[in-house]
């Protein structure tokens, strides 16, 4: 027995103490209380049993990664529903699926299992997380078990500590692996090559290889896609090594690729036929300046003056992490968002604000809003805001939105949304960017075109704005002629200068084409445009057609198959509608006492543009040059965003608006200093003796700052930190920062988990120390496609289990029977307090109505009329005789008793008064009986 409170056991003392003091009429009351005190201590004490118990809970925990067949995949499913299947009892099942991370797809308390739904990246396999999940799923006072289906291979972080936890929690670990084919494997096991190297150094890249038998097998070895040298291996069964050389020309991050081609040996694991890898030639690292000029002015006058400048076109570009590290900062003169692309722009974005490297971007018609930037992810490091001012409209416009709301606007793009939810909120953003005097109508369109708004003052339609954000999608096609129609009717009518159709179609999905070549041509004859975005690709079926409506239409066509995209593109064709952020006339302008932030001797006199990008200074940014007219806008702007630092000179440089520039005599130093601006945050070396490391194992990079045992104090008051930016070129780039933590005395070290596809580029941060960028780093391959022998699996996963009290289950049947027996501490309170209670109740009844006198007496009664009467036997005469004899003698002496103690008592004195009283007075005797007959009434009475 427990008791959860002891200390009210002591209550029992005064209960005891109450009873003696005052006691009960009748033993069946005092039973009774005795009873009721009993169950009232106990309960306030939380009297507690402990009881064996093998009901509990069992988690599988499914490795999903990319080193798991589809047919293993399947074979965890089923094997997920034979175990719920010989579920009983109070038993419950939980399922964890994990790969890079991991989902509950189902819980304990939840119904039944139907398959595994969850989408994961299955480029690693996080172990340790998923068995963190699981163990969180069974209760501490529960017993539990879980199994782990996986092929024994796990990437990142250690999971030996959570296994320890399991066996300290009593929960054992399971497994049963799911044997990968290894026969027939060749494979690339590892490359050793050095992070970082000196300009023009040669350097040795070692490859260790395996081959399942003695074969021929091609090679090559590309840097930078291009290929050095390639040729045909002779492999031995198992494993091989071979060694190649090569040199960097130029400070740069150098990408390579090693290839082998078994030929026509079967290749069980074709994925890791192929390893990358980067080095990083160290020095001044160049400039990169993209431009769509064959001949760009503005890379002359910077190599001019000495900088290194390296000039591309956005499609010799990949915008990859690695790629951009190899420039100390980015210029952007006058090119097209899109020929970037929005992952591009997210990468350089997020390279700035890490300080990897710098930006500048230049004025022009392809450039700042009118070249799409409003709203993209480079807008928000850029020191100037791009949006479209009401107060600097020179002319009113009238749109007409028709949009898609067919079938297929109804997919979800996540987060709850449809396509349809962002073509609406795209409508809205045209409408907030519109003045009140402007126009706007906005219709949905299927097989017929449907009036959501009618052509209305934006004043008016504003409070109509729900209505645009309801519209739903409707199912069928889009029938794009007759919404033309439609749109061209009602924006005819409008009473604005500028007039505009914006038709909003999916390109893999637009029917009724019509003869919409004449209605087209009397619409550009009319003075209106038309404009296209189409939701999609510019190889869909329909894609041409939307393309042709734009071009008869004299308006823009955009596509994307990004739906979150949508909104920036309605607004950037809004904006080439208005035409109002590019000044195309000349303009005198006027340093500002900032500039001599980027030359202390200054630039000279004042000089004038002959057209600029309107923009506006953000709060915080430093102003070096400003427009003298009514707007009062920035020519040139700088400033610290993050780690790194952007620029933004909104007058074209280069090109037909840049003549007055260019004659200004200071043009090219100009130029300079803010290309040595966005440059110049180039780390020196580490104080104090520091040394930075980084290797890379296991999938895991591992970064150490190693300090001077000899050092008097440690350099810095915190510690240190470590930003880490992840990119493979599908997903957004992302960053993270770390906290290095103690390893030793003279060592901090933090780890960071690597994916198979993306690139990490980490830069440390040290108080009162500039940022230090290391070499970005790469996995040759996912860790997926390593192979992985028995051996591996018996060192690894398996010793793991065995340490917990696991075993491999192969019969999946009886893994409900061995659930470990548990003890449950079970609370006895509740019933405890119900005894009290009934037991109370009967107290009551025993008082009111002697219920118990009443069943005993009737007992009595019951058992006297079932036994038998015996007769009584006969007596002797003289027997009876002397049993008379007997009680005449017993009376005689009691005479004599009761005559001495009479003679004892003194008469009483005789008066005449009470001469009758003395006649009627009882004897003592007599008078003592009936006092006690008396008191005996009363106590009845009382009881009663």
């Amino acid at each position: 027995m427990i008791f959860g409170e002891a200390l009210f056991l002591l209550a029992a003392f005064p209960l005891l103490a109450l009873m003696i003091w005052n006691p009960l009429p009748s033993r069946t009351l005092t039973t009774l209380r005795v009873i009721l005190y009993t169950l009232i201590v106990l309960a306030l004490a939380d009297l507690s049993v402990r009881l064996p118990d093998r009901q509990g809970v069992v988690v599988v925990v499914a490795d999903r990664s990319s080193s798991m067949t589809p047919a293993q995949l399947q074979e965890q499913a089923d094997a997920v529903k034979l175990i719920e299947r010989r579920q009983s009892g109070g038993n419950r099942l939980g399922v964890v699926a994990f790969a890079n991370g991991n989902v509950v797809e189902k819980l304990p308390e939840a119904g039944v299992f139907e398959d595994f739904k969850s989408i994961l990246d299955r480029d690693q396999t996080n172990l340790k997380a998923a068995v963190q999940s699981a163990l969180a799923l069974i209760p501490q006072d529960s017993s539990g078990r879980l199994l782990v289906l996986s092929d024994g291979n796990w990437t990142g972080a250690d999971p030996s500590g959570l296994f320890a936890l399991a066996a300290a929690r009593n929960i054992p670990v399971d497994f049963r692996r799911q044997v990968r084919m290894q026969q027939g494997d060749l494979a690339i096991l590892e490359v050793d090559a050095p992070g970082e190297v000196a300009v023009d150094e040669y350097f040795t890249v070692g490859l260790h290889l395996s081959a399942p038998q003695k074969m021929a097998v091609k090679y090559t070895l590309l840097r930078n896609e291009q290929v050095i040298t390639s040729g045909e291996l002779e492999l031995e069964e198992g494993s091989s090594r071979f060694y190649f050389k090569d040199r960097i020309a130029g400070p740069q991050v150098a990408r390579y690729r090693f290839e082998i081609d078994g030929g026509e040996v079967p290749d069980m694991r074709p994925e890791n036929n192929q390893a990358r890898f980067l080095v990083r030639a160290a020095g001044q690292r160049p400039l990169l300046l993209i431009t769509d000029s064959e001949a760009s002015g503005l890379a002359g006058v910077l190599r001019k003056s000495g900088l290194d400048v390296v000039v591309r076109r956005p499609q010799q570009l990949t915008f990859q992490v690695a790629e951009l590290a190899s420039y100390a900062g980015i210029i952007i003169e006058n090119v097209m968002a899109d020929a970037i692309g929005r992952s591009g722009l997210q990468n350089i974005a997020e390279m700035v604000r890490n300080g990897n490297c710098g930006l500048w971007m230049t004025g022009g018609q392809h450039s700042f809003a009118l070249g799409g930037y409003f709203k993209s992810p480079l807008e928000e490091v850029l020191p100037v805001s791009m949006e479209l001012r009401r107060e600097h409209r020179k002319m009113s416009l009238a749109v007409a939105v028709a949009l898609d709301r067919s079938g297929s606007m109804a997919a979800s793009v996540g987060d709850g949304k449809t396509k349809m939810d962002l073509a609406n909120l795209a409508t809205v953003e045209v409408l907030d960017m519109l003045s009140p005097l402007d126009e706007i109508a906005v219709f949905a369109v299927d097989t017929e075109p449907h009036e959501v708004v009618p052509l209305l003052p934006v004043s008016v339609v504003g409070s109509l704005r729900q209505k645009i954000l309801d519209i739903q999608s409707m199912g069928g096609g889009i029938f794009v002629y007759t919404g033309l129609l439609e749109a061209i009717k009602t924006v005819s009518g409008a009473n604005s200068g500028t007039r505009h159709i914006i038709l909003f179609a999916d390109a893999a999905d637009a029917e009724e084409p019509g003869n919409y070549q004449e209605l087209l041509f009397q619409c550009t004859q009319a003075g209106m445009t038309v404009s296209v975005i189409g939701l999609g690709k510019d190889t869909d079926s329909d894609a041409a057609f939307l393309q042709d409506v734009a071009a008869r239409g004299g308006g823009r066509c955009f596509f994307t198959d990004r739906a979150d995209e949508l909104p920036r593109l309605f607004a950037l064709d809004t904006i080439v509608v208005a035409r109002n952020t590019f000044v195309e006339e000349p303009t005198a302008v006027k340093l500002t006492g900032a500039i001599r932030t980027l030359r202390p001797a200054g630039f000279g006199e004042s000089f004038s543009v002959d057209g600029y990008n309107l923009c506006y200074l953000r709060p915080g940014a430093q102003l070096g040059i400003v427009t003298e007219d009514s707007y009062q806008a920035p020519i040139l702007a700088w400033w610290q965003v993050g780690l790194g630092r952007a620029a933004a000179f909104t007058g074209e440089v280069d090109g037909k608006y840049s003549a007055s520039f260019v004659q200004w005599p200071a043009a090219g130093e100009l130029l300079t200093s803010v290309a040595d601006y966005i440059a110049d945050y180039r780390s020196g070396g580490l104080p104090d003796n520091m040394l930075l490391t980084q290797r890379t194992e296991g999938g895991v990079q591992h970064i150490r700052l190693l300090l001077d045992p000899e050092r008097h104090s440690d350099s810095f008051r915190k510690l240190p930190e470590v930003v880490v930016m992840r990119g493979d070129g599908e997903r957004p780039v992302s960053s993270s920062r770390l906290t290095m933590q103690w390893l030793d005395p003279d060592t901090l070290a933090v780890d960071v988990p690597l994916s198979g596809r993306e690139t990490t580029l980490a830069t440390v941060l040290i108080e009162n120390v500039p940022p230090q960028t290391l070499p970005p780093v790469i996995l040759p391959y996912s860790p997926e496609y390593r192979p992985l022998d028995k051996a591996d699996f018996k060192a690894s996963l398996e010793s793991l289990c065995r340490l917990t009290g696991g075993i491999e289950r192969l019969d999946l049947d009886r893994i409900w029977d061995d659930l470990p027996s548990r003890g449950r501490v079970r609370s006895w309170r509740s019933w405890l307090l119900a005894a009290a209670i009934l037991v109370l109740l009967l107290e009551v009844l025993e008082r009111r109505l002697g219920v118990f006198g009443m069943l005993h007496h009737w007992w009595k009664r019951s058992k006297a009329a079932v036994t038998p009467k015996t007769p009584a036997p006969r007596r002797d005469p003289e027997q009876s005789g002397t049993e008379m004899s007997a009680m005449l003698k017993q009376a005689h002496r009691r005479h004599k008793i009761l005559a001495k103690r009479e003679a004892k008592v003194p008469p009483a004195k005789k008066t005449p008064a009470s001469e009758p009283e003395a006649r009627k007075t009882v004897p003592p005797a007599a008078g003592k009986e009936n006092a006690l007959l008396d008191a005996m009434k009363k106590v009845k009475k009382s009881g009663k």
